[in-house]
């Protein structure tokens, strides 16, 4: 039987089409901050702030539960099936982007910004910001 060039193709692809389009980080509480470490992109206790940590709150359910510490959770530039939450990006604010949902508070949009490791995921900020929720801890 002859192999399909289609499933046997030794044709290169360019970096962009090798990067992940979706990414899984665990944030952990650290000194009263919401953290995350990537070492594969040697990113460490990279804190959350602006908006970004009450983001975290609501999602992991630290805000009904104090006790939880950890969240993990996928994004993606693109929609990932049952999202907890979609954000526009605004515009660049101070060597990051500022973003805005209407998944968080009913009667306006909450805006949060993200800091400049944003660009270690994305060359640029992405249009559309979708978060899934994983799993959260409580120590």
């Amino acid at each position: 039987m002859k192999n399909s060039p289609l499933l046997f193709s030794r044709k290169r692809t360019s970096n962009r089409a090798r990067r992940n389009a979706i990414f899984t980080l665990t944030f952990y509480r650290h000194q009263g901050q919401w953290v995350f470490d990537d070492e594969r992109r040697d990113i460490f206790v990279e804190p959350l702030v602006c908006g970004a940590d009450d983001v975290f709150d609501v999602i992991s359910g630290r805000c009904d539960d104090d006790s939880i510490d950890r969240c993990t959770v996928n994004f993606s530039s693109s929609p990932i099936p049952g999202f907890a939450l979609h954000a526009t990006c605004i515009g660049p604010e101070f060597g990051g982007s500022r973003y805005s949902t209407a998944d968080m508070t009913p009667d306006a949009p909450f805006e949060f910004w993200l800091c400049p490791a944003l660009f270690a995921y994305f060359d640029r900020a992405p249009k559309d910001l979708y978060v899934q929720y994983v799993s959260s801890e409580a120590t």
